[in-house]
């Protein structure tokens, strides 16, 4: 079985572009250390990069990286265009049985629902709720002064990404249905999305 994720190379993230391999957060290198011991699953891990980089073609045995240099007009600005399209040509080349989009906020999941391959996305931060937050008040109260456009650019990907995936992975409840599961289109999405909450601070 072969099984792509869309995920950040956080030498994206920090700008590091000098470092010699991909590295990830969290969630994502906690996911790899896992397949790494599934030898009959295939995965290829894809990410998208604004500059050059040196990367293996293998993170492990069973594990390869795809690096895919996508210039500044693709990212956010246009929705995630550019890399939604070295995404899908790339899979295409693969040919997965699934693709997981590693987080609702940016590039992963608009390039999983676009990927044209059965898809399931993790959502990570909330974008919806944290940008109603933003607006209506409730943050300058807790001491919170958020920088509010990346959230409303952030937010509009993110709600189109969940409305069209098969499948939500929720890491707490405030991110599911009764949480912000967008609130402005949480009807729409019980046809087309199982959401799966998992209490990341249990």
């Amino acid at each position: 079985m072969k099984v792509a994720i869309l995920t950040t190379d956080n030498r994206e993230h920090f700008k590091d572009y000098s470092s010699p391999a991909p590295y990830f957060g969290t969630a994502p290198e906690a996911l790899l250390q896992g397949f790494k011991e599934i030898r009959d699953v295939e995965i290829h891990v894809l990410s998208c990069i604004r500059q050059p980089v040196v990367s293996p073609p293998k993170l492990e045995a069973n594990i390869f990286f795809h690096s895919l240099l996508v210039r500044k007009p693709g990212w956010m600005t246009t929705m995630y265009q550019g890399c939604t399209r070295a995404i899908r040509n790339c899979l295409r080349e693969i040919g997965p049985q699934l693709v997981h989009g590693q987080g609702s906020e940016r590039e992963c999941a608009m390039g999983a629902v676009w990927s044209g391959f059965p898809n399931v996305v993790t959502i990570h931060g909330n974008m919806a709720e944290l940008a109603r937050l933003a607006t209506a008040g409730s943050a300058a109260t807790a001491g919170w002064r958020p920088d509010l456009k990346p959230l409303l650019c952030a937010e509009r990907p993110a709600c189109f990404a969940i409305q069209n995936t098969r499948m939500g992975w929720c890491v707490h409840e405030r991110g599911g249905p009764g949480g912000c599961q967008m609130r402005s289109v949480s009807s729409s999405l019980a046809p087309l999305l199982r959401t799966h909450v998992v209490n990341a601070f249990c």
